[in-house]
């Protein structure tokens, strides 16, 4: 059994370039820890491609592993973000 994870993992409203890196850190902790994950995307205004890519690679990498992840909430920044770079399936914004 998989230990609980206590919150869920809030993303910013602005998720930039410049962001990448400390997410890419910060996430590779958390698979770590092999716990399920619970995205928060619901302040999200903006976001880069490249972070884009950094969700969906994280995702299937949960995935990969068998740890289970869902949202808890998603702002409409996102899921257009994932229609226009053809990443709804990936980040499990099938319709």
């Amino acid at each position: 059994m998989y230990p609980e994870r206590p919150a869920p993992i809030v993303l910013a409203a602005v998720l930039g370039v410049a962001q990448a890196r400390g997410l890419h850190q910060e996430w590779s902790e958390i698979l770590k820890q092999k716990c399920p994950v619970v995205w928060d995307a619901s302040a999200v205004l903006r976001v880069d491609t490249a972070v884009m890519q950094l969700l969906a690679v994280f995702c299937a990498t949960l995935h990969a592993q068998n740890i289970s992840w869902q949202w808890a909430a998603v702002a409409p920044a996102l899921r257009e973000a994932a229609h226009l770079l053809g990443l709804d399936a990936a980040l499990g914004f099938e319709q």
